[in-house]
């Protein structure tokens, strides 16, 4: 089944959080931390650009990950709640977070916030039941008629 576009446009926002994360982080860790290790440590945010994706695809068939995504957000939430007033606090001092820095790590937050009330409150299941799959092979048709033996004369 055919889903509205928003889906796929969501999908492509999820992957711009990724790197926005990717850049606050790698601000925060400095030296600390290496840009590979970064990556691997982010890497799960990436399921939910994936949800999303498969979402638009077949809604359908897909419709467990509608749980799965309110739930990566509400997550995603309740830690930025329990980081909100270290960050608040680094945010006041000189080597503190920049504006710049602040105010991404807002828009995550602002978009984590946004996308679980869509995927609760604006986003329909879609009714219909999926197509099924086709095979990635051609199966040979099953034979309709009996087995026969053949004797010899």
């Amino acid at each position: 089944m055919k889903q509205p576009p928003v889906l796929f446009a969501l999908a492509a926002a999820e992957l711009a959080r990724y790197f926005i994360l990717f850049g606050a982080a790698s601000a925060m860790a400095g030296d600390a931390l290496g840009a590979q290790e970064l990556r691997f440590i982010l890497s799960p945010q990436l399921l939910t650009a994936a949800m999303l994706f498969f979402l638009g695809l077949d809604g359908a068939r897909y419709r467990g990950f509608k749980p799965l995504f309110i739930v990566a957000r509400a997550v995603g939430l309740f830690a930025a709640a329990v980081a909100a007033p270290q960050l608040l606090a680094r945010a006041g001092t000189p080597q503190g977070l920049s504006p710049q820095l602040f105010s991404s790590l807002a828009a995550v937050v602002a978009w984590d916030l946004g996308s679980a009330l869509y995927m609760l409150f604006l986003y329909r299941e879609p009714t219909e039941p999926a197509e099924p799959s086709t095979p990635l092979v051609d199966e040979p048709a099953p034979h309709a008629g009996s087995i026969e033996t053949v004797e010899p004369s």
